[in-house]
């Protein structure tokens, strides 16, 4: 019997920053290294790739904010991954 399916880790390192416009829109990037190794390998012993995320805040109004974000992963010798995801907020 199994206790669960993991067969392997991810682990991103990733350094970034933060810039805000006047009118009170944010940006955001990091940029890093990605180790993917399955389990039972140890740390360092896994295939290494790039990782970044880069993504936007704007409260539009007191009850009403939007953000945004494009996450990606590229593994050598692997797949490629990339996500993007929106988020909105309402205040009722």
């Amino acid at each position: 019997m199994k206790d669960s399916d993991y067969s392997s880790t991810i682990n991103h390192l990733r350094l970034g920053n933060t810039w805000k416009t006047p009118s009170g829109l944010s940006f955001y990037g990091e940029l890093g290294v990605v180790e993917s190794f399955n389990n039972g390998e140890s740390l360092g012993d896994g295939d290494i790739g790039k990782s970044y995320e880069f993504g936007f805040a704007k409260k539009l109004s007191d009850r009403f904010a939007i953000k945004g974000k494009w996450e990606g992963t590229e593994i050598y010798n692997s797949t490629n991954s990339h996500k993007i995801e929106i988020k909105t907020k309402y205040k009722f």
